[in-house]
């Protein structure tokens, strides 16, 4: 029998019965055998050999019984926790095989496990052949040892319906962000950062050299397509060896409401050493879609909360490694992180960020006082190329290798409650803003 398919009966863990194996011994001797007094089944006369087969066979079954049961009870092995680690191994989809090459990918961050999920249908629907989760997927900031509030956090999310279907559809890679890593504002100094990281490891059922790597985060690379329409997607670690940002001296001022940029202190980092030189041997490798997944934002200039403009010699490390591997391809940033959508190039580096937030809780245009105006409540940043997305969002790329186009999309997560009023009202799926870039 399949043991692990088996519904538990009455208080035994193993599944089965006392009663059930002894049924099964007494089926045995049903079959016309008797036992021996060497404790073996004897024929009765007539009887092919073909029969000791079947008599062996049948024993064999039996005492695999026993010996579940015997495991059962005396070493505490439990059947059923057996079946749940075979299934998770099985629950999200497997990654698109690398010789094909990528055609859409979704992204977004900051998905707070208490709210709606809605995004996971959107996201569906649109059915790319991979979604990136950018960062802050769950919300539980851990305020004990074995960061109890984190790990409820990812049960909590793992029961929505939602999230239960989206498994089966959608291919799914992550980056951590500073909620995954138990604490807020979190960087190498985070007690729990640990923990954290192998909870997000035993979640996304990571195997590879993330899981083995020590003392350094989870950054990794994966290559899609043939030489011609190869895509490279990077996805960076900024808080596990992430130097303290400076604090500001004028909070809620402008581009300094909590940080302001460390023009001093150039031994600070946003990536271990380790990981630069990683991420240097990444970017000499041949692709034509460079796609760098960071959980802040990269280019944005108009802020001062968490982004790589706190660490301008860092930043300016990255831009200049990303321009000069960026000749022959095409390269594009997402990041997440700050509760509103935008889009952001850098002249200088001709570089492109996409920043897709929130997916389940952006920032509305009305949440100061004041700030009620739309336009008005964004920040002054020159490389932001419209104003911010303020409704719960995801973004998407689409790459047309015939044209070698990509297009770069903020998607609406919800159907707008306007659409019943005016025509033209971005529904759930539909684009908020859109750009499109040509692939060299």
């Amino acid at each position: 029998p399949n043991i692990h398919h088996r519904p538990p009966t009455g208080g035994n863990r193993s599944g089965y019965s006392r009663v059930e194996a002894d049924t099964a011994r007494e089926g045995i001797l049903g079959q016309g055998w008797q036992i021996g007094s060497g404790g073996l089944p004897s024929l009765e006369q007539g009887e092919s050999s073909r029969t000791w087969i079947k008599v062996l066979a049948t024993l064999t079954c039996a005492l695999f019984l026993d010996v579940v049961i015997l495991a059962t009870y005396v070493f505490n092995v439990e059947p059923k926790e057996l079946e749940s680690r075979v299934e998770a191994q099985e629950r999200w989809k497997p990654l698109p095989s690398p010789r094909l090459p990528l055609r859409s990918i979704a992204f977004g961050s900051c998905s707070h496990q208490t709210q709606p999920q809605g995004y996971w249908d959107s996201v569906t629907k649109f059915a790319p052949d991979l979604m990136v989760l950018a960062g802050d997927n769950v919300y539980g900031n851990c305020m004990d040892a074995n960061c109890t509030a984190l790990k409820n956090a990812y049960d909590d999310w793992d029961s929505h319906p939602s999230l239960v279907g989206a498994k089966k559809t959608l291919s799914v890679v992550a980056a951590m962000n500073d909620h995954d890593y138990g604490l807020a504002d979190a960087d190498s100094n985070n007690p729990y950062k640990d923990i954290a990281k192998e909870m997000f490891l035993n979640f996304f059922h990571i195997q590879d050299e993330r899981r083995t790597r020590t003392n350094d985060g989870v950054y990794k690379a994966f290559e899609w397509g043939p030489v011609g329409k190869r895509t490279q997607l990077i996805i960076l670690d900024t808080r596990y060896s992430r130097s303290k940002f400076l604090p500001t001296d004028m909070i809620n001022g402008a581009k300094m409401e909590r940080y302001k940029p460390d023009y001093v202190h150039t031994n600070k980092r946003m990536l271990s050493e380790d990981q630069w030189e990683w991420l240097a041997a990444q970017l000499i490798r041949k692709a034509n879609l460079r796609v760098i997944v960071s959980s802040i934002q990269v280019l944005a200039d108009g802020t001062g909360y968490e982004c790589w403009r706190m660490l301008p010699h860092e930043r300016d490390r990255l831009t200049k490694m990303l321009k000069d591997a960026g000749h022959s391809s095409l390269t594009i940033i997402l990041s997440g992180d700050r509760k509103v959508g935008g889009f952001y190039q850098d002249s200088q580096s001709n570089l492109i960020e996409v920043t897709s937030s929130s997916l389940t809780h952006t920032m509305p245009v009305n949440a100061y006082e004041e700030c009620q105006k739309k336009g008005g409540c964004d920040e002054k940043d020159p490389k932001r190329l419209d104003n911010f997305v303020r409704a719960n969002n995801f973004g998407t790329v689409e790459i047309d290798w015939k044209s070698r186009n990509v297009t770069l999309a903020l998607r609406s997560v919800d159907a707008s409650p306007l659409l019943q009023y005016h025509k033209g009202v971005p529904d759930a799926g539909d684009p908020i803003q859109l750009h499109i870039h040509h692939i060299p």
